[in-house]
């Protein structure tokens, strides 16, 4: 696992918005320049809030994610307990 990488793409796309933008765009090809396994990187595409919290990623870095993916603060927080998304299901 290489929990430093997730961390540092977390962190970083919420500090460099050109690379947010990029990440938007084109999420593959932004974590390709990430040395994540391919648990990480299903996880970091499927919006898995609780598997990466079980990997060990901070919950402010996870939080941070989750509002640039526009999930709602609301929906999160069910999912990190285990609740699934809720009412909210979409993105947008």
């Amino acid at each position: 696992m290489s929990l430093y990488e997730v961390q540092r793409l977390f962190y970083e796309l919420g500090v460099n918005r050109e690379l947010h933008d990029r990440f938007q765009a084109d999420r593959a090809a932004v974590l390709g320049g990430y040395e994540v396994t391919a648990e990480e990187r299903a996880a970091i595409l499927d919006l898995d809030v609780p598997r990466l919290s079980q990997m060990g990623v901070h919950p402010i870095l996870l939080l941070q994610y989750a509002r640039s993916q526009k999930l709602p603060t609301d929906d999160f927080l069910r999912m990190l307990r285990g609740e699934g998304r809720g009412a909210s299901k979409e993105r947008g």
